[in-house]
C-alpha cells in the first residue's frame, strides 16, 4: 500500500491549496444562506459572495458550482479581472479535486494568463503552484518541479511567505515521489519552518505528515508515527477526510509492521469510518483490503472474509463504472469513424465522376472540330483555314484551363492528406496506447486517454470540414481573401489540433503574440496550412521531452511569424532544397514519423501568394527555426491586450 500513499501525497499538496487562506465551512453554509435567502442583491455582492463560498467550502462540487458562477458574473457588464482570476483558479481546483486534469490546467492556465495581464505576481505564482499540482497528481514530476520552481522564484521575489512554503511542501512531494528522500526532507522542513512562523495549522499538519512519510520511507517507523500522529491530531480540527483517511491508513501499516495487530485494527478500521463518510471508495476499498489481511492475522477469519468479501464488491463497483465507461468512448469513436469512411467514399466516387464528364467532354468537343474540318474541306478551303486556326486556338484555351484545374486539384489533394497525416498519426499512436493499457489493466490511464482521444477525433472532423470547404470554394486557383485575423485565435486552433501528437513525445507546445501583433491581415485558410505545416514538421522533428514554440511580432517592418524547435536540425547542404517539391524527398521523424515531402514546398508557396519571404535558421542537435515575414497592411497593436504565452497540455503521462 504504499504507493497510494506517495500517490497521495500531492494530492494532499493539492488540497493544502484550498486551505491556504484557512478555510471555514462555516463561512460558506453563511454566505450560502445570505445568497438564497435575501432579496436583491447587487452585482458586486454577489461576486463577493461566490468568492466567500468557494474559498471557504470543502467540497469540489460545491467550489465548481460557485467558481463557475463567479467566471460568469465576474465577465459581465464591466469585467472584473481580478474576481475572473479567482473564479478560474478555484474552478481548476475543483476539477482537479474531482480527477479532470485536463480541464484544470485549462482553468490555471486561464487564471495564468490573467494575472500576468493583471501584472499580478502573487496571483502568477498561485496558478504556478496549482499548475505544478496537476503535473504532479498526474505523476508528470519533470512538469511538477519545473513550475513549483518558478512559483519559488516568484515567491522569494515577492517574500510571499504563505505561496513559498506551499510550493516548497509541494515540491518535496514530488521529490518524494520519485524517491529522493534527502531532497524530500529538506523541501518539507523549509516548508515546515514557513507555515510555523505563520502560525498556520493546516500548512504544519501537512508538512509534519510529509516528513513523517519521509522517516517511514527510510524505516524509521517511531519517527514516522510521531509525525503522523501529530499531523493527524491537528487535521480532525478542519475535518479534512481524504488526508486524514490516508495518515489514518498509514499509521495502521506502520502498527502492522511492528506486529501491533490490535493497534493497526483501530486504525485500519478509523481509515474505513472516514473513508464511507466522504464517499472515497478508492480508499474505502484499501481499508477494507488492508483489514482482510489484519483480521487474518489475528486470527478473526468470519471478519476477515467479511472484510474480504465488501473488498471485492468496491473493486468491481469502481472497476464496472470504468468498464461502462470506456465501452461508451470506445463505440461512439467507432461510429464516428464509420461515418467518416462512408463521407470519404463519397468523395472519391464524386471526383471520380467529375473527372469522367470532363474527359467525355474533352472528347466531343474534339471530335466535334474533326467533323467541322472534314465537311468543310470540300466547299471553302480558305475559310476553313481560318475557322480551323481559330478553333484551335479555343481548344488550346481548354486544354490550357483543364491542366490548370487538374493541378489545381492535385494541390488541394496534397494539402488535404499532407494536413491530416499528423492528426491521424496521433490517434494510430493512440489506440496502440489502449492497447498496452488494456493489456496491463491500467485502466485509470486509459480513462483519461480516451478523453484525450474524443477530443482529437473532434479536432480531425473540424479540419476536414475546414479544408473540403476551402477546396469547394476554389475556381481553378487557390482562391486568396485577405481579411484581418485575431492570430491568438488562429495560433490556439492550430495547436489544438497537435495536442496530442506532442503529448505523445512529452513535447512542451507553446505560443506567444506580442501585443503589437495580435492582429495580421492575411488570407486565413493559407495561414492556418503555413502554421500547421510548420509545426507539423518541429514536432516530428523534435525529440522526446522537447519544445516547439510559435512567436508572432513585428519586426523591421513586417509581421513576422516564427516557428522553433529543439529539434535535430536540417544539414546546411539540405537547406538550399526545402522548398523545393523534389521526388523521393520523403524523410523520417524522431519517432519514426513518415514524410512526404511537400509540406514545405506548400508553405512556400503560400507565403508567396500572401506577398511573403520564409527564412529558416537551423544548427544540428540545436533546432530549427522557420520565420515568415509578410507586409504589415494594417494596424495590427491592440492595446487592451498585453503579451500572452500559453503553453498546451502535451507533456502529459502519456507522452513519457
Amino acid at each position: 500500500m504504499n504507493s497510494l500513499f506517495i500517490k497521495a501525497v500531492s494530492f494532499i499538496g493539492l488540497i493544502f491549496c484550498l486551505s491556504v487562506y484557512s478555510q471555514d465551512l462555516s463561512i460558506a453554509d453563511s454566505n450560502l444562506r445570505i445568497l438564497y435567502s435575501s432579496g436583491e442583491l447587487t452585482e458586486q455582492n454577489r461576486k463577493d459572495i461566490y468568492y466567500e463560498i468557494i474559498r471557504n467550502h470543502t467540497h469540489a462540487d460545491t467550489i465548481l458550482k460557485y467558481s463557475e458562477k463567479l467566471v460568469f458574473a465576474a465577465q459581465e457588464k464591466d469585467p472584473d479581472k481580478t474576481k475572473l482570476f479567482k473564479g478560474y483558479y478555484y474552478n481548476g481546483i475543483a476539477y482537479n479535486v474531482k480527477g479532470n486534469y485536463e480541464k484544470a490546467l485549462r482553468s490555471f492556465f486561464k487564471s495564468a494568463e490573467i494575472g500576468k495581464s493583471i501584472n499580478c505576481l502573487s496571483c502568477l505564482s498561485a496558478a504556478y503552484v496549482a499548475i505544478g499540482d496537476v503535473y504532479s497528481v498526474s505523476m508528470n514530476n519533470k512538469n511538477a518541479i519545473f513550475y513549483y520552481n518558478k512559483a519559488i522564484r516568484l515567491s522569494t521575489e515577492l517574500n510571499d511567505s504563505v505561496f513559498l512554503a506551499s510550493s516548497l511542501l509541494n515540491a518535496g512531494g514530488v521529490y518524494l515521489d520519485i524517491n529522493e528522500l534527502d531532497s524530500a526532507m529538506i523541501y518539507f522542513r523549509r516548508s515546515n519552518k514557513l507555515f510555523k512562523s505563520l502560525q498556520n495549522d493546516i500548512g504544519i499538519a501537512y508538512s509534519m505528515g510529509n516528513i513523517g512519510k519521509v522517516y517511514s520511507e527510510k524505516q524509521m517507523y517511531n519517527l514516522a508515527e510521531e509525525y503522523i500522529s501529530s499531523a493527524v491530531s491537528m487535521l480532525e480540527e478542519y475535518q479534512d477526510y481524504y488526508a486524514l483517511s490516508i495518515y489514518y491508513f498509514y499509521l495502521s501499516e506502520i502498527y502492522k509492521q511492528r506486529n501491533e495487530i490490535n493497534a493497526a485494527l483501530e486504525y485500519a478500521s478509523i481509515s474505513l469510518e472516514t473513508a464511507n463518510h466522504a464517499n472515497l471508495l478508492p480508499q474505502v476499498r484499501d481499508a477494507y483490503e488492508l483489514l482482510t489481511e489484519l483480521f487474518a492475522l489475528h486470527g478473526d477469519l468470519d471478519k476477515a472474509f467479511e472484510c474480504q468479501s465488501n473488498y471485492i464488491a468496491t473493486r468491481d463497483s469502481i472497476n464496472n463504472e470504468e468498464t461502462i465507461r470506456k465501452m461508451a468512448d470506445l463505440r461512439t469513436e467507432y461510429e464516428v469513424a464509420q461515418k467518416q469512411a462512408e463521407v470519404d467514399l463519397l468523395n472519391k466516387k464524386r471526383q471520380n465522376q467529375r473527372i469522367i464528364v470532363i474527359s467525355l467532354f474533352v472528347v466531343l468537343v474534339l471530335t466535334a472540330g474533326l467533323f467541322l474540318v472534314l465537311y468543310t474541306n470540300s466547299r471553302k478551303r480558305k475559310q476553313l483555314n481560318k475557322k480551323l486556326v481559330q478553333r484551335q486556338k479555343e481548344l488550346q484555351q481548354q486544354h490550357d484551363q483543364l491542366e490548370k484545374l487538374n493541378k489545381t486539384k492535385d494541390r488541394f489533394f496534397s494539402i488535404i492528406s499532407h494536413d491530416l497525416r499528423g492528426p491521424i498519426n496521433v490517434l494510430n499512436g493512440t489506440t496502440l496506447l489502449i492497447r498496452d493499457f488494456l493489456d496491463s489493466k491500467n485502466y485509470d490511464e486509459l480513462d483519461e486517454l480516451t478523453v484525450n482521444m474524443e477530443y482529437s477525433v473532434k479536432k480531425v472532423q473540424n479540419l476536414l470540414d475546414n479544408l473540403l470547404e476551402w477546396a469547394v470554394s476554389q475556381q481553378g486557383e487557390f482562391p486568396y481573401r485577405p481579411e484581418r485575423l485575431d492570430m491568438d485565435e488562429i495560433c490556439d486552433n492550430v495547436l489544438n489540433i497537435f495536442i496530442a501528437m506532442a503529448a505523445t513525445k512529452s513535447i512542451i507546445l507553446t505560443y506567444e503574440v506580442k501585443s503589437n501583433a495580435r492582429f495580421i491581415t492575411a488570407d486565413k485558410n493559407s495561414l492556418m496550412t503555413i502554421i500547421r505545416n510548420l509545426v507539423s514538421n518541429a514536432l516530428k522533428f523534435t525529440r522526446q521531452d522537447g519544445a516547439v514554440n510559435i512567436l508572432a511580432e513585428q519586426k523591421n517592418g513586417n509581421y513576422c511569424i516564427s516557428v522553433s524547435d529543439t529539434g535535430i536540425g536540417i544539414p546546411e547542404e539540405k537547406q538550399k532544397d526545402l522548398f523545393k517539391l523534389i521526388d523521393n524527398k520523403s524523410t523520417w521523424g524522431t519517432a519514426k514519423e513518415k514524410g512526404l515531402g511537400i509540406g514545405l514546398s506548400l508553405v512556400h508557396e503560400f507565403v508567396k501568394m500572401n506577398k511573403g519571404s520564409i527564412m529558416v535558421d537551423s544548427t544540428i542537435d540545436v533546432g530549427t527555426t522557420f520565420t515568415v515575414c509578410l507586409p504589415l497592411e494594417s494596424k495590427t497593436t491592440d492595446t487592451k491586450n498585453t503579451q500572452k504565452k500559453k503553453p498546451k497540455n502535451v507533456s502529459s503521462k502519456y507522452g513519457n
